[in-house]
């Protein structure tokens, strides 16, 4: 429920730059799928949203950019469904298998 009513509060807001950090995957489907259409409204009201998950599936409905951190690190930028690929890979550590990279 805090989550619920910490992501009401930020959404009520217009900001100028909305940051969330996995917050809309908290909850039953239900509010996951009313979250959505509200980031997503809100998306188009605000300048910037950045919003921390890893879920690729809410990133494409609500991002066009990715970007891929390590430990606070850029390790790669670019469109979501490449962005998805190599995180779902672990293309992109330093320790995984080469395989995983092709």
């Amino acid at each position: 429920m805090k989550v619920r009513l910490g992501f009401a509060v930020a959404t009520s807001i217009e900001p100028d730059i909305l940051l969330m950090d996995e917050v809309i995957g908290a909850g039953d489907a239900h509010f996951v799928a009313k979250a959505i259409q509200r980031a997503q409204e809100l998306y188009q009201r605000s300048s910037i949203l950045v919003v921390a998950s890893h879920a690729p599936e809410l990133l494409g409905g609500l991002c066009k950019t990715a970007i891929l951190l390590d430990h606070g690190k850029v390790v790669a930028t670019g469109a979501i469904d490449g962005i998805a690929k190599l995180y779902a890979n672990n293309a992109w550590r330093s320790d995984a298998p080469a395989a995983a990279a092709e």
